[in-house]
Order: C-alpha cells, then structure tokens, then sequence
C-alpha cells in the first residue's frame, strides 16, 4: 500500500514563481549583460 502524502499544490506554484523571478532578475536587470558577455 502506498502512504499518502499531502501536496500543497500552492506551495508548489509558490515556488515556480518565486524561482522564475529569481532566474529572471539574476539573468535580465541585475547581470544580464556581464553574464552574456562571459558566455560568449
């Protein structure tokens, strides 16, 4: 028998957001340019 584990699904879509702004902010506004400028 499988347990049963409860899910927060808000939790979840808490986290994807907070995550993509994260990576949006990191890679866009605050260092795009410096890190594009590595990676090329």
């Amino acid at each position: 028998m499988r347990p049963q584990i409860p899910i927060s699904f808000l939790a979840i879509a808490a986290a994807v957001i907070v995550s993509f702004s994260a990576g949006w902010l990191w890679y866009g506004p605050l260092f795009g340019k410096k890190w594009a400028g590595l990676i090329t």
